[in-house]
């Protein structure tokens, strides 16, 4: 099957992942091969309450703390596994493996290190993320990793797709906010699918006062079925969006952290940099 012979290319690619450059050398070989296998152009872009579980603890985020319009998009809830992004692009490529969405990425990643470690510093993302795209590359190789900038932007060129990646608005002048909420851009620009773009929220636990909130989950986000008709901006009332504290729902098996490992505490503690 498909997903098997992506995971027949994963332990391929772990045999060499102790050096960079034979691992770099294998994901050369093999892009050609990988590029034979065709992904389908189209993306679920639309909430199904059918299908999708809609994550609560990301919609009250998504509501309060970005310019995302309110009703118009839902945030669907993804496995806690550590592997959240790309379980989070599955919910728009239902057809494909994470295992592959990982190998692609992987390959991406290395085929074009010197335009990947361009784009960190050009964005100036390294601030959020001073991780060398050899070192990401070789440690995403494994299960449960954390993942971030670097994934993102991968992914984009992968599927041809801009990727809108939404950090909500929580700490006092945090110079992530100013990062990260962006529009990542396909490697190659004339081949970009669609004018709309893939939504991701970094999301993560519940706003406390008494600490600078950090991400520590990747969630889709789509569009609700209803954003399609016209909706009357005035029925959104300044009321709609005031903070009256988080509501009492049930959220993820772990409320303070979602997905924990060691490289998500690492990154969490780059706050220096601001």
């Amino acid at each position: 099957t498909r997903q098997n012979y992506y995971q027949s290319i994963w332990g391929s690619l772990s045999s060499v992942s102790q050096d960079f450059e034979s691992f770099k050398a294998t994901c050369i070989d093999l892009e050609p091969v990988e590029k034979k296998l065709p992904i389908s152009h189209t993306a679920t872009t639309v909430y199904d309450p059918a299908i999708h579980r809609l994550d609560e603890r990301a919609q009250y985020l998504l509501d309060y703390y970005t310019d995302i319009v309110r009703r118009e998009y839902s945030p669907v809830y993804v496995e806690v596994d550590e592997n959240c992004m790309f379980n989070a692009i599955k919910i728009f490529y239902p057809n494909l493996s994470v295992d592959e969405i990982r190998v692609r990425t992987i390959i991406e990643l290395a085929c074009n290190e010197e335009h990947y470690t361009t784009m960190l510093y050009s964005m100036k993302l390294d601030l959020v993320d001073d991780e060398t795209v050899q070192e990401h590359v070789l440690r995403i190789m494994n299960n449960h990793e954390y993942t971030g900038v670097h994934t993102l932007a991968a992914i984009s060129s992968i599927f041809g797709r801009r990727i809108e990646s939404i950090y909500p608005n929580i700490n006092d002048n945090d110079g992530y906010f100013e990062l990260l909420n962006r529009i990542n851009e396909p490697r190659q620009t004339d081949s970009i699918l669609s004018d709309e773009p893939l939504r991701v929220l970094w999301s993560g636990p519940k706003p406390d006062g008494e600490r600078i909130w950090r991400p520590n989950h990747f969630v889709p986000v789509l569009r609700t079925r209803s954003s399609f008709s016209s909706i009357s901006m005035e029925s959104i009332t300044d009321r709609d969006h005031e903070n009256t504290g988080l509501p009492s729902f049930p959220l993820h098996e772990n409320d303070v952290d979602v997905c924990t490992n060691d490289r998500h505490q690492e990154i969490s503690a780059i706050n220096d940099n601001f």
